[in-house]
């Protein structure tokens, strides 16, 4: 078990990776986008990449990674990986769920 201060050293140590698969330039998929920015600004600073993909584009992803909602975030890094599907306006439990 971590103190405090040490689990804020590991954040700032690994480089967290996200994916979000979105549908378009829907309002929900922008909100996404938006929510999970400054979720990882606040929390992360610039210590963290975030890759999104749109499935209307390239269909056969969302497959490959069995997404059957959308958005759906994907913390990639650190393992295990965590999911999250919505938009994630309950930023709180999002942290939660996402452990940052």
């Amino acid at each position: 078990m971590h103190t405090k201060a040490e689990n804020v050293r590991l954040k700032e140590k690994r480089k967290w990776i996200f994916e979000l698969y979105i549908a378009g330039q829907s309002p929900r998929s922008l909100q996404a986008i938006a929510n999970l920015k400054r979720i990882c600004e606040k929390n992360l600073k610039k210590n963290y990449d975030l890759h999104v993909i749109d499935v209307s584009e390239n269909p056969s992803l969302a497959r490959i990674k069995q997404i059957i909602a959308l958005p759906t975030i994907i913390r990639v890094n650190p393992e295990p990986a965590r999911k999250v599907v919505g938009d994630l306006s309950e930023i709180d439990k999002a942290r939660l769920i996402l452990e940052i």
